[in-house]
């Protein structure tokens, strides 16, 4: 992800982090996000999505604090509705760290640095992909597969495949707000290996989720 121009549109949410390599539906209803929405539209179409502390409920200034880390990301696929309000998707382009905000618009904007993972060698990310999709084979009940036969795309990204885990796996928000803001992929695949067998020992999720990129259960 390349150096931004400028101030960058921030769309705080209370509950919901959002990871690169994923996609996010957003409905915009409130006047001065409908009026975000347009203004960003006709320029990059970049969104940054931030994560509301804990107590911003007791905040009615509208400058509740936010994490510091963010997803940028580029809208697509947007109509208005009807009643005046704006359906979009956002894609996850990377991530960011804020630098300071900008006054000047009725909605929030700041300056952002980007970050890039760190890098992680071909050999441990093989190993820890396969430690991955082990854990998910033994989640949803598909253990009859021995994890070194398990099946890679070459071109499997181990940080977005962690990104898009942690996007659609049920975890407390500040969980997910930590592996947002841990640029070591390899620090992030063991945190979700653990996750699972957590996930597996309690019984929590029993489907297989078909949106993940660069693998099969089958």
């Amino acid at each position: 992800m390349s150096e931004f121009s400028g101030a960058i549109p921030v769309f705080p949410l209370a509950g919901l982090v959002f990871f690169p390599g994923t996609v996010l539906p957003l409905h915009l209803f409130e006047p001065r996000y409908r009026e975000m929405a347009l203004d960003l539209l006709e320029g990059e179409g970049l969104l940054a999505m931030a994560l509301l502390e804990e107590g911003w409920e007791e905040d009615a200034t509208g400058d509740s604090p936010i994490h510091p880390i963010v997803t940028v990301g580029h809208a697509r696929r947007w109509e208005r509705q009807e009643d005046g309000s704006l359906n979009m998707e956002l894609v996850g382009l990377g991530r960011a760290r804020i630098l300071g905000e900008v006054p000047g618009k009725p909605w929030r904007r700041a300056r952002l640095l980007p970050l890039e993972d760190e890098p992680v060698g071909p050999e441990e990310t093989r190993e820890l992909s396969q430690s991955l999709l082990w854990a998910l084979q033994r989640l949803v009940g598909a253990e009859k597969s021995d994890p070194a036969e398990i099946k890679l795309d070459p071109s499997l990204d181990l940080g977005r495949f962690c990104d898009s885990l942690a996007f659609l796996l049920p975890m407390e928000p500040a969980r997910k707000m930590e592996l947002l803001a841990e640029l070591d992929p390899a620090i992030r695949a063991r945190a979700l290996v653990r996750h699972l067998e957590d996930l597996r020992r309690k019984g929590t999720l029993r489907r297989v989720v078909h949106i993940l990129p660069g693998f099969s259960l089958n």
